[in-house]
């Protein structure tokens, strides 16, 4: 799933720069990233998981990590923001489309 693939990059990539802000001190900034680490490790796990339904819940913790990392501007995060924007249109699209009657609860 293309989806997942993005999600752990963008992983990859916040890990990578928080640790090189660690090394610098800026744990302001730190403190800043870490909850962004968190929903996208909550966001590859509902990935992960066949059975979950991905597109009703993955979705929300990437719209949180994109509008963080949005909020944060940093340039060091453009290619992790670049990527969880990737992974979240994809989920979109695994939406189900309903026409006509209602949602299944």
């Amino acid at each position: 799933m293309v989806a997942l693939k993005h999600t752990e990059e963008a992983l990859h990539l916040a890990t990578a720069i928080r640790d090189e802000w660690l090394r610098q001190g800026r744990t302001r900034l730190v403190v800043e990233l870490e909850p962004v680490m968190a929903d996208l490790t909550k966001a590859l796990t509902i990935l992960r998981n066949d059975r979950s339904a991905r597109w009703r819940v993955a979705g929300q913790p990437l719209e949180y990590v994109h509008q963080t990392l949005y909020r944060m501007n940093r340039s060091e995060l453009a290619k992790t923001l670049e990527h969880t924007v990737l992974a979240n249109d994809e989920v979109s699209k695994d939406r189900p489309t309903i026409t006509g009657g209602s949602a299944p609860t």
